[in-house]
Parts: structure tokens; C-alpha cells; sequence
């Protein structure tokens, strides 16, 4: 479910930033402050939520949760599986990758290498999010690319 920030509620201390263990905060203003949340870097951790001062984060309703609802792994014939949360997607369809510890280390896509057909609903609503938000895709390549 992704979480977003309260403009009007930030004194943009940065205290979410600073908890985030993701890097999903981005800074918009430099002399107010004011963060976003990169809702595909976002593992629904609950840090930031927690470490803000004033309660100024809040879930995102329009995003799936990880793991929850809405989300392939919620699934009973699934939950065996992890999921990287965008850690390295998959360089051919761009899903996230997925492993079954029991079983092995080694990440592999859902779609390409075990041909499920399921898709996350983060991957899903990227599409979507480009046109309308592009620093949140530049962040998420710039995340990536470092990893």
C-alpha cells in the first residue's frame, strides 16, 4: 500500500528519510523541506510512519500491499515465495524477482522463468505513473542502477 505524505502536516525534518531502509523519500523542496514517497521503492516497511513527529504519513489506499491484498504472494499457493521489492527486476519483462528459500537462493521471475502468469500490481500501475509523475521513475532507475 505505498504511504504518502501530508504536505500541509510536514515540518520537513527528514526524520523519515533518515529511517527509510529503502531510500523510497524524495526531498521536493529544498528550503521547505516537504518529502514524496516513491511508492515503487516503498516495501510498506511502516518506519517512516512511525519515526515522523507530527503523523504526517499515511497509507496510500490506491496501492497494493505488499504481501497483502491484491498482491500474487498473498495467495495461499504462493506465499512460500519472497519477493526482491524491486531490489533487481527482471531485465526482460521488468517484474519483480521472486525465490522460495526453502528450496533455493537464487532469484528468478515469476513470468519468465517459472511461465506463472501473475503480475504485481506495482509493476501493473508503472505504466500509469510515468506520464503523470516522472521523477518517480527516475528515482526508481537511479535506485536500481546503484544496487
Amino acid at each position: 500500500m505505498s504511504h504518502f505524505v501530508l504536505a500541509e502536516e510536514c515540518i520537513g525534518c527528514g526524520a523519515c528519510e533518515f529511517v527509510c531502509p529503502r531510500n523510497a523519500l524524495l526531498k521536493t523542496d529544498s528550503f521547505l523541506g516537504l518529502f514524496i514517497i516513491n511508492p515503487f521503492i516503498c516495501d510498506d516497511c511502516g518506519d517512516c510512519v512511525e519515526k515522523c513527529p507530527v503523523w504526517a504519513i499515511e497509507p496510500d489506499p490506491e496501492w497494493a500491499v505488499c504481501y497483502g491484498p491484491g498482491c500474487p504472494l498473498s495467495s495461499r499457493r504462493l506465499r512460500k515465495f519472497e519477493c526482491n521489492v524491486w531490489q533487481a527486476p527482471c531485465h526482460k519483462c521488468g517484474s519483480p524477482l521472486w525465490r522460495q528459500p526453502a528450496r533455493s537462493e537464487e532469484w528468478v521471475c515469476p513470468v519468465c522463468d517459472m511461465a506463472l502468469r501473475v503480475r504485481c500490481p506495482r509493476v501493473h500501475k508503472l505504466s500509469g505513473v510515468e506520464e503523470s509523475h516522472p521523477e518517480l521513475v527516475e528515482s526508481l532507475c537511479r535506485n536500481n542502477s546503484r544496487g
